[in-house]
């Protein structure tokens, strides 16, 4: 195929950067009467929500963060529609010392409002507080999550029905199984978790759609990178980069030629690291643009801390999140892949599986390079684990020869 022009890649960008700030434009100037009274009405059906609750197992893993949850529903609640331009610029809430409570904050909203908010987030686009605020338009929390759960269950099919016809049911299980150990379940019901599987899952069913086509894919990871960096939180964005490349890897023949490849994997890293980066630094370039407010200092120091290390060393990080995971089952499945890869090895395999283990790296490269934030919220950002995990599973499946394989037959009495 041609090469696109450079020129494609920056109107595509700027198109995007577009549509975000009209996207989150029009949804400030929604009405917030309705809003506001379901916010509070969430509040109060959930008064002494804890703010990182362990519903069903009691470990760090299954924990969910209601924190920010409340934080996006703090930012909806103060969401001014007389200055929309402002608040596009400036999300902005109420705060207070944390406690244990979730809710704390926004009642502290709702009692304060005569004076100004005293936080902001100008760092961050927000992009899922603008999505949310639909929501909250007609339903409260409740609802809200309901609906999150359904819209997440009907991805997942989505999902699972494409990648099976496209790669095969045996790749769908490798890839499918390394969910499991990083509790996928978890965004389902979180506010803060969802867009990020959200985007990994829709963004896969493009990409085959598109491979199944013929037609190229490169400009689908920029529109990815930056889509994550609008709706997510810095949570666990390298899903939206490493579970649509795997899915991408999976789809090529069994036998292939690793460098040609690795190019085209390179190639499509970058591009959603640029609409990552500079999606992100589109919304800083605005606020120092058309604002007095010395971002480049927030931006800074916040650079430094999360770039920087919070305990021992980068490799540390890297440590911490492997170990959130149950590892015990995880060698079992990896044991038994090792084994039949031994027994019944592919060397016809041997690249792809390569090609496998080089996207499977993408999270340790992530975890290594933001150290401090990847280790001080290891509880959520072990999840970003799922492309390792998954990436191994199916490097060990391509060096298997399956139909070698023969289960014996139970004998009819």
């Amino acid at each position: 195929m041609a090469k696109i022009p450079l020129w494609t890649y920056l109107k595509v960008f700027l198109l995007l950067q577009l549509i975000f700030f009209m996207f989150a434009t029009i949804s400030v100037l929604l009405p917030d009467e309705t809003v506001k009274k379901n916010i509070e009405k969430s509040v109060e059906l959930y008064n002494g929500e804890v703010i990182y609750p362990q519903y069903f197992i009691r470990n760090e893993a299954h924990q969910l963060d209601n924190f920010t949850d409340y934080l996006i529903m703090n930012v909806i609640y103060n969401a001014n529609p007389h200055k929309p331009f402002k608040y596009v610029l400036f999300p902005q809430g109420y705060y207070i010392e944390v406690t244990q409570e979730a809710p704390i904050h926004l009642k502290y909203s709702f009692e304060n409002q005569h004076l100004p908010p005293n936080f902001i987030y100008g760092r961050y686009w927000l992009g899922s507080s603008y999505a949310y605020k639909w929501l909250f338009l007609i339903f409260n929390l409740s609802y809200v999550r309901w609906i999150l759960f359904s819209l997440g269950s009907l991805a997942l099919f989505g999902f699972v029905a494409n990648v099976s016809n496209a790669i095969g049911k045996r790749q769908m299980y490798l890839l499918l199984l390394g969910a499991v150990f990083v509790n996928y379940y978890m965004f389902f019901m979180s506010m803060q978790f969802a867009p990020v599987f959200l985007i990994a899952f829709l963004g896969s069913v493009i990409l085959l759609k598109k491979l199944e086509k013929k037609k190229r894919v490169d400009i689908l990871f920029l529109i990815l990178g930056a889509v994550t960096v609008y709706f997510d939180l810095l949570t666990t964005p390298v899903l939206t980069l490493g579970i649509p490349l795997l899915v991408w890897v999976a789809y090529q023949p069994a036998v292939i030629a690793y460098f040609n490849y690795f190019k085209s994997l390179v190639g499509y890293s970058l591009l959603w690291f640029f609409g990552y980066v500079a999606t992100w630094a589109f919304k800083w370039l605005l606020i120092l643009i058309f604002t007095d407010y010395s971002i480049s200092e927030e931006v800074k120091g916040k650079l430094e801390e999360r770039a920087g290390v919070w305990h021992g060393s980068r490799f540390d990080a890297v440590d911490v999140i492997f170990n959130v995971m149950n590892l015990v089952p995880l060698a079992a499945v990896i044991t038994v892949l090792a084994l039949l890869s031994a027994l019944f090895f592919n060397k016809k395999g041997v690249q792809k599986a390569l090609l496998f283990l080089t996207v499977a790296v993408l999270p340790l490269l992530w975890a290594f390079a933001t150290a401090n934030h990847v280790e001080m919220h290891s509880w959520f950002t072990y999840r970003s684990l799922w492309v390792t995990v998954s990436g191994v599973f199916l490097a060990f499946g391509s060096l298997i020869r399956w139909e070698a394989i023969r289960l014996p037959k139970l004998r009819n009495k």
